[in-house]
Order: structure tokens, then C-alpha cells, then sequence
């Protein structure tokens, strides 16, 4: 596509990716590299590449990799900025200058989102009151968490992830592995933690409000069979 667009059929191209953000985890891989790969295709031909142009392009890889993308992994990762996104919509970025770190884990599973998906149909099908219960918190969780996000309140974000847990292990959308690492976590000094990405494995997030107490869980989810650490500070500084 790329290639058609510039109307090069003579450059012969050989991708090779090198990504420290494993796949089928939860964490956008696959967007990530598409956008990576477009910036440096319209940097090679010196051509100019809007906001728009980028996601359409980055869409049709993440229409071939997962057939019906919310658009949020591609949307946020081309962002230096959060957002707060609704798909079909533009996404909005919203304030954020926490004083804490995000620990990342990786269960070591690839996440099963089609399977997830199944779950939580199964549980509309079955439970419908319940499950749509669930479904509306989950909602609820995250308006409200835009204003915790600004507001610096650590104490309620690490809530609304307890809670927001709570509602995706009622849909079937969690696992063993994550429930395991998650249950650390929290016994651990977490404020909040829970899956992230489609769920049935991948990985979990935990909020501590300190760099020094998310390098000592990094190293205790390590000992409990964690295969692999991220840590992210979330102030504006990039450190805390």
C-alpha cells in the first residue's frame, strides 16, 4: 500500500522490526510498528504526513491484524498526549501529572481476545442483567477516571482499576495467570491493579504511588512469575 502510494515500483524493501513490545500482550504492538513503519516511509520519500492521513494508513494493518480495531491502540500511540477515546470518535486528550509509577507484567501468555470476546457473550446471553451491569460500571470507571487522572488523586485511580478488575473477572474476561499477578501486586504496595489488553492472559498493570516501590514490586511479580517487567512513570517529567 505504502509502496503504491508513492508510486515506487522500483525500491525494493526488506523490514526488518525490532520491538521491545512483545506481541498479542495487550500493549498495542502491532499498531505501534505500523506506525513506526509509515512515519519512516513518508520520511524516506520527504513527503508530509498529518494526524488523519497516519491513522487511516496505520488502520488498514490493524483491520488486517485484528479485522475490527477499536482504533485506540493506533490513536494513542501515535499521541504524545493521553486520550480519552470513544470509538468512531476523535480521541481527546486529557490532562495527566500523576505522582506515581505504572508497573507493567507480563503474564508470559499470549492474550486470547477472541476468546474474551466469547466470554463476555456467553455472559449476555446467560446473565444478561449481571453482565450488563458490569458492562455499564466499566464505563462509569472510566469517565470518572479522567477526572482522577487530572486531579493527581492516585488513591481513588488505584480504586477504580480495583474495581474496574472486579467487573472484568465477572465477565470471564481475566485468567489464572493475570488473577495470580494481580493478587501480588496488591499485596505489595499496589494502590490499584489489573489486566490490560483483551485479557485471557498478556499482561497487568499495577499503579504505586513511587519509583522505589514500583522497582521493589518489578522484583517481587519477577519472583513470582512475572516474564517481564515494564516501568512508567506517569509524571511530566518522566521520572518521580
Amino acid at each position: 500500500t505504502l509502496s503504491a502510494r508513492f508510486n515506487d515500483h522500483e525500491t525494493g524493501w526488506d523490514l526488518k522490526i525490532e520491538s521491545q513490545l512483545p506481541a498479542k500482550r495487550g500493549m498495542g504492538s502491532s499498531a505501534a510498528s505500523a506506525i513506526a513503519i509509515i512515519r519512516a516511509f513518508f520520511d524516506y520519500y520527504d513527503e508530509p504526513l498529518d494526524r488523519t492521513l497516519l491513522l487511516q494508513l496505520a488502520d488498514i494493518e490493524e483491520q488486517i491484524t485484528h479485522r475490527s480495531p477499536s482504533g485506540l491502540d493506533a490513536a494513542t500511540v501515535s499521541s504524545d498526549k493521553p486520550l480519552f477515546y470513544v470509538k468512531g470518535r476523535i480521541g481527546v486528550p486529557i490532562e495527566m501529572n500523576l505522582d506515581a509509577s505504572l508497573v507493567i507484567a507480563d503474564t508470559g501468555k499470549k492474550g486470547a481476545t477472541k476468546e474474551a470476546i466469547l466470554a463476555v457473550k456467553d455472559e449476555l446471553k446467560n446473565n444478561n442483567e449481571k453482565a450488563e451491569k458490569h458492562i455499564k460500571h466499566l464505563g462509569e470507571l472510566v469517565t470518572q477516571t479522567k477526572g482522577y487522572l487530572a486531579q493527581n488523586d492516585i488513591v481513588k485511580l488505584g480504586d477504580a482499576l480495583n474495581f474496574a478488575q472486579t467487573d472484568l473477572a465477572a465477565l470471564n474476561v481475566s485468567d489464572p495467570s493475570l488473577d495470580h499477578l494481580i493478587h501480588v501486586a496488591r499485596d505489595n504496595g499496589a494502590l490499584g491493579a489489573k489486566l490490560t489488553g483483551g485479557g485471557r492472559g498478556g499482561c497487568m498493570i499495577a499503579l504505586m504511588q513511587t519509583a522505589m516501590g514500583a522497582r521493589r514490586l518489578a522484583s517481587i511479580l519477577k519472583e513470582n512469575g512475572a516474564h517481564d517487567i515494564w516501568l512508567q512513570p506517569l509524571d511530566k517529567r518522566g521520572n518521580n
